[in-house]
C-alpha cells in the first residue's frame, strides 16, 4: 500500500514539473505584437513581466496581471492572493474544492462526512449515512443503532421498539412505542386496534379495528351484523351495537333476534324486525305473528276476510273447518262445494262406486270419468246387458261375448243369427243340446261378469 501511494506522489510531481517546464517553454516567447505595435506590447494567455517571460500558476482563463502576475481569479480549489494555497479538502461544488479567495472558507458546503465554516472537521463517526450539518455538526438523519444524542456520541441499549430507538440506559423508551406496541418498554403487543394504535402506557386502544369493539377491543361484534362490499362487520365501540343493520334475517341493535318464519323468505327491517315482504300463507300483522285463514292474511279491523278463505275453512272470519274429505266449502253454510278425490255428498260422506272410472264422481255421486268395463249406470251399478261384454255408461254395447257380433247397438249369435234379447235367450234353449250347453256356458259368464262388476 505504502509503495502505491509513493509511486502516485512520483507521477503527480513529475507530471507538475512537466507542465511547469511546459508553460517556462511557452513563456520564454510570451510576447504578442499587433500590426506594426511595438515590440511584447501584450503577453500571450498565462505570461506576465516585462518581456511576458514569467507564467502565470493557479489563474483560471481570465489570466493575471502583467506587471505583479496576480491572478484576477483562481483555478477551481485554490485561494489566497497568489492563488497559492488549496481549498480545503471537504468543500465541495461540481467536484471541485470551491472556497472564498481571501479567507478559504468553503462557499457550497461540505462533501460527505465533513462540516464547520472551512469543512475541515469530520462529522461524528455514528451519525447516519455519516452526514451533519454543515453550521452545528449535528447529525442530518440522526444516529446509528445503539447510539443517541445530537451528535451520536452516547451509546444507548438496543431499543428497537421505541420511535427513534430513543431509550435511556435502563432501556425504557424515551418517547412513544412504534405503532401497535405499549408499555414502559414498548414490549406489549396493542390488540385489535385500528391502524392509530394505543396509549403507550394503559395499552387501551386509540380506536379499534374493524369488527371489534370494547375499552381494549377485545370483544367481536355480533357475525350477524351487516357486512358490505369490504366484508367487514362495523359496531358501536362502547356498547356493540351494529352500525349498519343486519343481514339479511336477523333484526335487533345487536343482530341477535331472528326474523319471523311466517315473513316472506324470512326477511324483515333491522330496525323492528317488520317484514319486508309481507306474510306466508295463514298470518298477518306487521311481524306475520297473528294466525289467519283469510287469503293472503287480508282482512278488515272487524276479522272479516276480505279475499276469502284458505282451502278447507269457512265462516265470515274462516275460523270454521270444512267437513273431513272436504276441500271448498261455502263461506256463509259451510256446506260443501268440492270433495276429496273419491267423495261426494253435502258433508262428502260418501265414497265414490269403485266401478267408476279412476274412482272419480261428482258431488252427487255421477261418476264423471265413465266406468269400468262391464258396468253401466250413471254410478256404474249395474252390469251391460248379455251378451255384451263392454258398454256405455247409457248401456249401449260397444263390445260382445264370443259367439256374438256387434251389429249397431246389438249383439248377434254367429251361429243362429238372431238377436241378442231375452226372447232369443228363450229361443236358443228350445235347440238341440249342443245348443242349450252354449247358451248356458254364455248365462254362466254372464253371471261371472255380473258378480265381479256389481258394486260392494
Amino acid at each position: 500500500m505504502i509503495r502505491a501511494v509513493i509511486i502516485l506522489v512520483i507521477v503527480f510531481a513529475t507530471e507538475a514539473e512537466s507542465r511547469d517546464g511546459y508553460h517556462r517553454k511557452y513563456c520564454k516567447s510570451g510576447c504578442r505584437s499587433l500590426l506594426n505595435g511595438p515590440p511584447c506590447q501584450q503577453c500571450k494567455y498565462g505570461c506576465y513581466g516585462d518581456n511576458c517571460t514569467h507564467h502565470c500558476r493557479r489563474c483560471d482563463i481570465s489570466g493575471c496581471d502583467r506587471m505583479t502576475g496576480i491572478c484576477y481569479r483562481c483555478k477551481p480549489g485554490y485561494y489566497g492572493g497568489s492563488c497559492d494555497n488549496h481549498c480545503p479538502r471537504g468543500c465541495t461544488s461540481n467536484g471541485y474544492e470551491d472556497c472564498d479567495r481571501e479567507t478559504g472558507v468553503c462557499l457550497q458546503g461540505c462533501r460527505v462526512g465533513y462540516h464547520g465554516r472551512r469543512c475541515d472537521r469530520q462529522c461524528p463517526k455514528h451519525c447516519k449515512h455519516s452526514t451533519c450539518r454543515k453550521e452545528t455538526g449535528s447529525c442530518s438523519y440522526g444516529c446509528r443503532e445503539g447510539w443517541r444524542g445530537t451528535s451520536c456520541t452516547d451509546s444507548t441499549p438496543d431499543c428497537p421498539n421505541c420511535v427513534h430507538g430513543l431509550c435511556g440506559l435502563d432501556g425504557k423508551c424515551s418517547t412513544r412505542c412504534i405503532p401497535g406496541l405499549y408499555g414502559q418498554y414498548c414490549d406489549w403487543k396493542c390488540l385489535n386496534c385500528h391502524t392509530t394504535g394505543c396509549d403507550k402506557n394503559s395499552g387501551r386502544c386509540n380506536a379499534c379495528s374493524p369488527g371489534f369493539y370494547g375499552s381494549r377491543c377485545n370483544l367481536r361484534c355480533n357475525r350477524n351484523c351487516y357486512t358490505g362490499l369490504d366484508h367487514v362487520r362495523r359496531c358501536h365501540r362502547g356498547t356493540g351495537q351494529c352500525l349498519e343493520g343486519c343481514r339479511e334475517g336477523w333484526h335487533g341493535g345487536f343482530c341477535n333476534k331472528r326474523c319471523s318464519s311466517n315473513c316472506k323468505d324470512s326477511r324483515c327491517f333491522s330496525d323492528d324486525g317488520s317484514c319486508v315482504d309481507g306474510c306466508e300463507e295463514g298470518w298477518s300483522g306487521i311481524h306475520c305473528d297473528q294466525e289467519t285463514n283469510c287469503l293472503r292474511g287480508m282482512r278488515d279491523r272487524d276479522g272479516e276476510c276480505l279475499l276469502g278463505c284458505l282451502q278447507g275453512w269457512t265462516g265470515r272470519t274462516c275460523h270454521i273447518k270444512c267437513p273431513f274429505y272436504c276441500e271448498t266449502c261455502d263461506a256463509e253454510t259451510g256446506q260443501c262445494l268440492q270433495c276429496s278425490p273419491g267423495y261426494f255428498g253435502a258433508a262428502c260422506a260418501y265414497e265414490c262406486s269403485l266401478s267408476c272410472t279412476n274412482l272419480t264422481c261428482d258431488m252427487d255421486g255421477a261418476c264423471t270419468h265413465g266406468c269400468i268395463d262391464g258396468m253401466s249406470g250413471t254410478r256404474c251399478q249395474t252390469t251391460c246387458r248379455w251378451p255384451c261384454s263392454s258398454c256405455t255408461q247409457s248401456g249401449k254395447c260397444t263390445a260382445c261375448l264370443p259367439g256374438y257380433r256387434l251389429m249397431g247397438r246389438q249383439c248377434i249369435d254367429t251361429v243362429h243369427q238372431t238377436m241378442s234379447s231375452p226372447g232369443a235367450a228363450s229361443s236358443a234353449l228350445s235347440h238341440s243340446p249342443g245348443n242349450i250347453l252354449q247358451v248356458d256356458a254364455m248365462v254362466l259368464f254372464s253371471g261371472v261378469l255380473a258378480s265381479l262388476y256389481n258394486p260392494q
